[in-house]
């Protein structure tokens, strides 16, 4: 099991903490979906007396999307991994940017594509009041080439409204290799990582005058280039000072990482109105992964295997949960209903987790996974070219 669905890499070195991260993250992006779809469809229902419907009950991630923020961190991280490897002289292979983007279109884009039609279809044809045809079709066009946000400011894709994130992903992956390779122009460590954290202070506060200051509701890499640059500096010091990191294996920087994630998970930090709120927020991120990266609890605990294969598969769940969410929930709104308030919004919790889990994990192992295979995209092209109708010949053909 751990085999079929431990996600491929073109990597050398496999990172399982870093996939247990990304389960954190996903997590609480789903759960922040779950706990909101049930808080407001559940305003229909009747209740006994005393369970108050609007009760955030039970909900360990009151601030869910700041899973997103999570994401953009390993985001900076893992894109500079090769190239701040070429440049800080830990390797002679420099990266091509034509096998670097390349290798982001043939493993990010098949996923995307299809699960963005398939949503496109289910809410034609299956639920087809909630948007007009003509409303659609344009947000269809839109989102398959990540522009939704910038053509419709303020608004969140039609077809897939998580997809905001993976727009400011996809601005980031542009422009990675021509930001990490202005960082690296400045060879010494210290002088490298004072600028990157001047960079992430002052992006933080260009985050927060969009969004306070001047009221601007912008979701563009502009206001989360602050997360990736953190995941640049956690790159950075992750390479050069393992050996300082893994010093920190005991009980003390235990605590120490638990007393970071509290705020990170219960305060809304990322989207604070107080500017030193936004300013602390990717560092405190940064700070509790290189507590995970060094502490040998910490790594234990996001090493594992559970948490890794979910993690594994975070793309194929991101994509997927928002709709299955509301797919399923139609059906068990209504059906799966008892009075009690707080046996009603788990039994729900735990029906969307599991499908969720389910369809993912099948979509994962037939659509993601053979796309993260580097050279997929060239053996398919060989099976099809070796058949009759493309001028090939058939196996038949062959044998006569």
């Amino acid at each position: 099991m751990v085999r079929l669905f431990r996600r491929e890499t073109t990597s050398k070195e496999f990172i399982p903490v870093i996939d247990g991260l990304r389960f954190l993250a996903i997590i609480m992006v789903v759960m922040f979906h779950a706990d909101g779809y049930i808080t407001t469809k559940s305003a229909e229902l009747a209740f006994a007396p005393g369970f108050d419907w609007n009760a955030r009950v039970g909900n360990p991630f009151p601030y869910g999307t700041q899973g997103v923020k999570l994401f953009f961190v390993i985001s900076g991280f893992i894109l500079a991994v090769p190239f701040l490897r070429y440049y800080l002289g830990l390797s002679e292979r420099k990266p091509g940017i034509r096998a670097y983007f390349l290798r982001r279109l043939t493993r990010l884009e098949p996923p995307y594509i299809i699960s963005t039609l398939l949503i496109f279809l289910l809410l034609v044809f299956v639920m087809g009041n909630k948007y007009p045809l003509g409303t659609l079709i344009p947000s269809l066009f839109y989102s398959l080439f990540y522009v939704h946000t910038i053509v419709l400011p303020g608004e969140f894709p039609y077809i897939n409204p998580v997809t905001w994130s993976l727009e400011v992903e996809v601005q980031y992956y542009i422009l990675a290799p021509f930001i990490v390779g202005a960082i690296c122009l400045l060879k010494d460590k210290v002088k490298r990582r004072m600028l990157t954290l001047v960079l992430i202070l002052a992006f933080a506060t260009l985050s927060w005058m969009i969004d306070i200051y001047w009221g601007m509701r912008f979701d563009s890499l502009a206001s989360f280039l602050h997360y990736f640059l953190a995941g640049i500096l956690l790159c950075d010091i992750f390479l050069l000072d393992r050996e300082a990191l893994e010093m920190q294996r005991g009980w003390p920087m235990f605590l120490v990482g638990l007393i970071l994630l509290v705020p990170i998970l219960t305060v809304d930090h990322s989207m604070s109105r107080m500017l030193w709120l936004r300013m602390l927020s990717p560092l405190m991120i940064l700070a509790f992964y290189l507590i995970v990266f060094g502490n040998r609890w910490w790594n234990r605990i996001f090493s594992l295997n559970g948490l890794t294969l979910i993690g594994g598969m975070c793309y194929t769940i991101y994509l997927l949960h928002y709709i299955l969410i509301a797919a399923v929930g139609r059906f068990t709104m209504g059906r799966l209903y008892v009075q009690n308030y707080y046996v009603f919004y788990w039994l729900q919790t735990a029906v969307f987790l599991t499908v969720v889990l389910a369809v993912s994990a099948v979509y994962f192992l037939l659509i993601e996974k053979p796309c993260m295979k580097r050279d997929w995209y060239i053996k398919l092209y060989e099976k099809f070219r070796g058949l009759a109708f493309f001028g090939g010949k058939s196996t038949l053909e062959e044998k006569v």
